[in-house]
């Protein structure tokens, strides 16, 4: 797998939250780099305990501003939100256990996720803004 460039695409127009969008897509993209250059897993689990921490900094981020216009689908966010931290940590446990074969599947994982969370799940956040006349 290659690294994934930043694309307006993933903008949501929300500044604080489309910059922790573009370091969580670095801190992928450096996992994606050592996992290519076959690194040992202890160099690989660093940056993903990295990437675990600013996700846990920007689902705290995207909370804040989704309770403070009362999104309602908020709870579901937040359930996805708790259902990424459970898998990473689940995945990076099972590359522990089971080797290099696994950390592949945990980058197509991320890479899922990552497009999936952006241009899914918060693109109707951003909807919702924009519906509420918000920005």
């Amino acid at each position: 797998m290659q690294p994934i460039p930043w694309k307006e695409q993933f903008k949501i127009d929300v500044q604080e939250i489309d910059e922790q969008h573009e370091v969580l897509l670095d801190i992928f993209n450096q996992i994606v780099t050592s996992v290519e250059k076959k690194n040992e897993w202890q160099a690989t689990s660093s940056i993903v305990d990295s990437l675990i921490h600013h996700a846990y900094r920007h689902f705290a981020t995207e909370e804040r501003y989704m309770i403070k216009h009362q999104y309602p689908d908020l709870p579901l966010h937040i359930g996805k939100h708790l259902d990424f931290i459970k898998k990473v940590t689940t995945m990076t446990q099972e590359v522990k256990e089971k080797g290099p074969e696994k950390q592949k599947e945990m980058v197509a994982f991320l890479a899922k996720w990552y497009y999936d969370h952006v241009l899914v799940i918060d693109k109707k956040y951003s909807q919702y803004l924009d519906n509420k006349g918000i920005r």
